[in-house]
């Protein structure tokens, strides 16, 4: 067959022919951008499969951009899907997905705040809080670490391993905890002394004033606090034990700096009274309400008093005398027992009170 070029004179006709397209590639580059903006990488995988699919087709510019928009977005997309999932939102983000292990880490914390309190304020060392803790366990079956942190007294962490089950990764799930001890309650209920004190004199009292209103409060170690008025400031004051060795102005001393900005220049009227020693008494009996149903996971059934005293440890009255916890016969309510001022069981001045009990980190308040 011959072909014969066009005739001089003969018009030539030309035909459009479009550029050649690759529709799976744009579709690929399509569903990586929006998973990566809109759906925080879920979606770039598909996106990824459909560009790596698209290269062997020409033009390969849409695919490219897609393959790589898609593996980055599937970086993305594997580390939304693990915070949502809790497997790393615990350790990063404080994510409560895990309530056992937190609710495992809380109850250990009450084993090493009870030796803390019944130790003269020590925290255990490192092997002996690992196994005053060994009966709790995560929720993969693993049991806890406490450490004590270095240069304090105080302070300590106690960590579940998290999904992996080795310690020291990216999944580890850690508590911070500060131990209270007696001597710190006891340093609160001096400060409400010097309240009010100010609440009625308008000002802070003199050094020596101070001290001996707090003369019925006392420390770990069955020593009174001192108070000191800070010299230039009319707000300022510091109350300090004398810590384990009972002296003074020694490096062992336990202080806290307080600031009252109540009713400076403007005593209350004589005839308006404070009852500051109910307050006390009130206080003290919310705190070892709120201890005991803390110290138990939620659903738990209603403790004996063995059990209250191993998980919630040491339960101080307002004169920082240990309570007694006693199960009713109406459960789930409970009672606790003070001595009173007089520190004696058995006399008038005994005081009792009722509590619901519900191991969910609250209490009712007293009937």
């Amino acid at each position: 067959m011959s072909t014969y070029p066009p005739q001089p004179g003969q018009p030539q006709t030309y035909y459009y022919q479009p550029p050649p397209t690759n529709a799976l590639g744009i579709a690929g580059f399509v569903v990586s951008l929006s998973g990566m903006i809109v759906c925080l990488g879920l979606t770039c995988p598909l996106g990824l499969v459909l560009s790596l699919i698209a290269l062997a087709k020409s033009p390969r510019g849409y695919a490219i951009a897609g393959s790589i928009v898609g593996a980055l977005g599937s970086v993305l997309g594997v580390l939304t899907a693990l915070v949502f999932t809790g497997v790393i939102g615990t350790g990063l983000f404080g994510n409560p997905y895990y309530s056992h292990t937190a609710n495992e880490i809380d109850n250990a914390s009450y084993d090493i705040n009870s030796h803390f309190q019944n130790n003269q304020d020590t925290l255990p060392d490192q092997a002996t809080g690992n196994m005053l803790i060994s009966s709790y366990d995560d929720e993969w079956n693993n049991n806890l670490k406490y450490e004590p942190t270095p240069g304090s007294t105080t302070d300590y962490t106690i960590t579940s391993a998290g999904p992996d089950t080795v310690f020291n990764t990216i999944d580890d799930i850690t508590h911070f905890y500060t131990a209270e001890s007696q001597t710190d309650l006891a340093m609160e209920f001096a400060s409400w002394e010097i309240e009010d004190y100010v609440n009625r004199n308008g000002q802070l009292p003199e050094s020596p004033q101070g001290t001996a209103l707090i003369q019925s409060e006392r420390d770990t170690w069955g020593n009174a606090l001192k108070y000191d008025k800070l010299a230039g400031s009319a707000q300022d004051y510091r109350l300090a034990s004398a810590g384990p060795d009972g002296q003074f102005n020694t490096p062992d001393d336990i202080v806290q700096t307080f600031a009252t900005y109540q009713n400076f220049g403007n005593p209350l009227p004589p005839d308006i009274s404070i009852d500051l020693e109910q307050d006390k008494i009130d206080a003290a009996f919310e705190l070892a309400a709120q201890k005991i149903v803390k110290s138990f996971p939620v659903g738990a059934p209603m403790p004996n008093a063995e059990q209250v005293n191993t998980k919630a440890g040491v339960l101080f009255d307002a004169w920082l005398t240990p309570m007694e916890y006693a199960p009713t016969d109406n459960p789930p309510y409970y009672n606790l027992h003070s001595a009173g001022p007089d520190q004696q069981w058995g006399t008038d001045d005994d005081q009792t009170r009722s509590y619901y009990f519900a191991p969910s980190g609250e209490t009712d308040g007293p009937l």
